[in-house]
């Protein structure tokens, strides 16, 4: 288990920190997937609009 300062006086217990790291990778890959998807159909859009 890991403490972890925050402000305030309090503090964040963590009881896996690879568990965390885990968690923060997928969200992650997610979301770059999510970008990905979102800048190919910005550029299949100013394609079709270049063509018409």
């Amino acid at each position: 288990m890991n403490a972890r300062p925050l402000r305030h006086g309090h503090v964040q217990f963590i009881l896996d920190p690879g568990a965390v790291n885990v968690d923060v990778k997928v969200e992650t890959t997610k979301i770059l997937k999510q970008h990905k998807a979102y800048l190919a159909q910005f550029e299949e859009m100013l394609n079709d609009e270049r063509i018409a």
